[in-house]
């Protein structure tokens, strides 16, 4: 009755959901898959939301592919937990004002229940569809055969780097140019590049990465990059270059001729859409084959009069 009753609230919620943005996926579970789905992540008055009712939202409301950035994100979050706290407060004054009583309160409560019931249906057939591997697979290689020039790139370039961030009394970034240079020495006494990143950059985002920005197209990355980077071979670091961040220690890893991304790099995008078009080719074709099915008989007459213009009076005659 939980999931009949969240589905049945969550009317409303889909456009706020789905606006979450796409996020590369990475091979480590969130912590939505690990933490304990009793915790609770608001409460009031009318009660506790917890992290198995927000998950249940997601799956719903949240195309797989956008889960990961859904789950990275506190504001998107919080932003579900506390709306689907809200639906159950007003839920809460609905009853005390004898709502579901009311003949048209409970037609309405069954109608959603009914749909409830059928889109949790679907969820589940959508969610075996998508689970099999092997289909799932095939998909992803079809795909990838089927629309080539969608995974041609330009020459690429992987790099690294370092970024130093001037304090707030350094307006002129002196300070942070010496400490760039500090940290290019140690590097050129060996230090790892690696493990320099992790410990001293400010883009802390790349940081827990080593500093690696991964690939960009030739061209496309900062002009300042571009410019610096076109002067490299793979393997070396840059002096100090300045851009309007502050200043960055550049290495690049690898050069990228341009051609055919091999399919195992593309792999993780081409499944998320292969996810998402089994996902919904299989809800489809369950409501095709249930609500549009030979056995299902429009009442055309009525309908016809249902639609039927309503007859225009003729103006009374003034005596």
């Amino acid at each position: 009755m939980m999931k009949l009753r969240l589905f049945a609230i969550c009317v409303g919620l889909t456009g706020s959901l789905l606006a979450v943005p796409a996020l590369a996926q990475t091979g480590n579970k969130p912590a939505a898959e690990t933490m304990a789905p009793g915790t609770v992540l608001i409460s009031g008055p009318a009660g506790q939301v917890t992290l198995a009712e927000v998950r249940m939202l997601v799956d719903e409301q949240v195309p797989p592919s956008r889960q990961p950035a859904f789950w990275a994100s506190p504001k998107s979050i919080s932003e579900a937990a506390r709306n689907l706290y809200g639906y159950r407060a007003l839920a809460q004054q609905a009853l005390k004002e004898g709502l579901d009583r009311q003949p048209a309160g409970a037609a309405f409560l069954n109608l959603q229940r009914e749909k409830a019931l059928a889109e949790w249906l679907m969820q589940q057939r959508g969610r075996a569809r998508v689970g099999d591997p092997k289909v799932l697979e095939q998909f992803a290689r079809t795909a990838y055969k089927a629309e080539p020039e969608r995974f041609r790139h330009m020459e690429q370039v992987r790099i690294r780097h370092i970024m130093v961030v001037p304090e707030r009394d350094d307006k002129e970034g002196v300070m942070a140019k010496l400490r760039a240079e500090s940290l290019l020495a140690e590097l050129v006494k060996g230090t790892d590049f690696e493990k320099l990143a992790r410990e001293q950059s400010h883009d802390r985002n790349s940081a827990l990465k080593g500093g690696d920005l991964g690939l960009f197209d030739v061209g496309g990355m900062l002009p300042e990059f571009d410019a610096q980077v076109a002067k490299m071979k793979p393997g070396q670091i840059s002096a100090p270059v300045r851009t309007k961040e502050g200043y960055h220690l550049i290495k690049l890893v690898e050069r990228r001729p341009a051609g055919l991304a091999p399919f195992e790099e593309v792999a993780p995008l081409i499944h998320a859409e292969a996810q998402e078009k089994l996902y919904g080719d299989e809800r489809r074709r369950i409501w095709q084959e249930t609500a549009n099915a030979d056995t299902v008989k429009v009442n055309e007459a009525a309908v016809s009069e249902l639609a039927r213009p309503p007859a225009v009076s003729s103006p009374a005659k003034s005596k």
